[in-house]
């Protein structure tokens, strides 16, 4: 359980950093 929420965690950093990225180019 705990290494699901550390994945769901990483997810999410992922896709965060990803919208950065688009909002920037």
């Amino acid at each position: 359980s705990k290494l699901k929420m550390k994945f769901k965690a990483l997810f999410e950093s992922m896709h965060c950093k990803e919208e950065e990225y688009l909002l920037m180019t």
